[in-house]
Order: C-alpha cells, then structure tokens, then sequence
C-alpha cells in the first residue's frame, strides 16, 4: 500500500509541477511540513515508552519542541547517543 502511495504522490508532483510549478511546491509544503493529527491512541507499548522518558521542550522562538530521553542507567559508561526525529505531530 505504500509503495502505491508513493508513486501516485511522485505522479501527482510531476504532472502537476508542470502546470505550476509555485502552486504544486505550495501543495508540496502544506502535505509535507503542516503536522498531522494523529487518529488512534497511543498502543500500550508506546504509551509505556513514554512514561519511561524523561520528558522536556526547547524553545525555538516561534515554536516549542518536544524532547523525549531515555537513558540506560545501568551502564552509562558505555552509553552511546541516537538522535531520532519523526512523528512531530504529536503533542504529548
């Protein structure tokens, strides 16, 4: 299913670019860049995750950004650092 997804977002963007191409990279920006709200509840597995976090924000001026950190405590002398960033529309 996602695959069919993709090549019809690639289609639309090539033919509509186009007829106008200002008008397509305004669709392009609102589809891609505006945060969506999320339909389900969050699954009891990352509901848990989330409890685990150690949660904060940052403020960037016109926005605040939520910042989630786990950290094994058992063995921080080997800790390594993952940045991950996904599913910003969320708000938690």
């Amino acid at each position: 299913m996602e695959t069919i997804l993709n090549t019809i977002l690639i289609s639309f963007f090539k033919i509509f670019a186009k007829i106008s191409t200002n008008l397509t990279t305004k669709i392009a920006w609102s589809f891609f860049c505006r945060p969506r709200i999320r339909k389900n509840p969050l699954s009891k597995f990352e509901s848990k995750l989330l409890q685990q976090a150690i949660k904060d924000s940052i403020n960037s001026g016109e926005y605040e950004i939520s910042v989630y950190e786990w950290r094994n405590l058992t063995n921080l002398d080997e800790a390594k650092t993952v940045l991950l960033t996904h599913d910003w529309a969320d708000t938690h």
